[in-house]
């Protein structure tokens, strides 16, 4: 016998699968433009860490004088 928890979890699994396989492909085709997004997203994410940084190398150094 199988308990609810299961099968429940059993019947949402294609379910998954299939929201999973539909994404990958529309990325996939879309692939050129997701590229781009990602590579500006992480170059604006790094660009935000460098400032950071500098601004708290420039803090750490007037704390210490």
């Amino acid at each position: 016998m199988v308990s609810g928890h299961c099968a429940t979890l059993s019947l949402l699994v294609p379910v998954a699968m299939t929201i999973g396989t539909s994404l990958a492909i529309s990325a996939y085709k879309q692939s050129n433009q997701l590229l781009t997004m990602m590579i500006y997203g992480f170059g604006f994410i790094i660009i935000c860490i460098f400032v950071l940084m500098t601004i708290q190398s420039s803090k750490m150094k007037n704390y210490s004088n």
